[in-house]
């Protein structure tokens, strides 16, 4: 009886120990994109950007005592702008340098058309290529320097990181 029972202890503790070493699921939260929110200098220069540029849509604005804001929206995505009196971009430095947001990443699976369109509206876009040619993302800044990567669309969300084909 005391080895059934020495041997019933070990499967439990050899158990929990198996179930204990297996790693934590993938985005135990679920999350997925909602938006990002941009402290601007000029709602109305940067809103107008967002909506002509990017195609993004107003769909939501606000005023009160000392700040003003609006949601620039495309499907499955939105960006919060938001002007408070007197803020303005104190480190005009760029790139990793740069305190706060570096860039937002959006993927299109129509890339070459972008860069197309982007040019034609006389957007300043960076072009980056994979070692075969095919372009793998664009980057541009908004009226006031937040940086803006359009990537060529993978198939979906991200599943890996770091996932980049060529």
């Amino acid at each position: 009886m005391k080895l059934t029972a020495t041997i019933g202890i070990a499967a439990v503790v050899v158990a929990g120990a198996a179930s204990a070493a297996q790693p934590a699921p993938l985005n135990p939260l679920e999350l997925s994109p909602h938006h990002v929110a941009i402290s601007v200098a000029n709602l109305d220069v940067e809103s107008a950007w967002y909506a002509k540029v990017l195609g993004f849509e107003k769909v939501f604005s606000s005023q009160d005592a000392g700040q003003k804001g609006c949601w620039m929206w495309i499907p499955g995505f939105r960006i919060d702008l938001m002007q408070q009196k007197g803020s303005s971009r104190i480190d005009k430095r760029v790139g990793v340098m740069r305190q706060g947001w570096l860039h937002v990443s959006l993927q299109t699976p129509i890339i070459e058309a972008a860069l197309a369109r982007l040019r034609a509206d006389g957007v300043q876009v960076q072009v980056y290529k994979y070692t075969n040619g095919r372009i793998m993302r664009l980057i541009m800044e908004d009226p006031e320097g937040n940086q803006v990567e359009l990537h060529a669309y993978q198939g979906g969300p991200a599943v890996t990181p770091g996932y980049h084909p060529g």
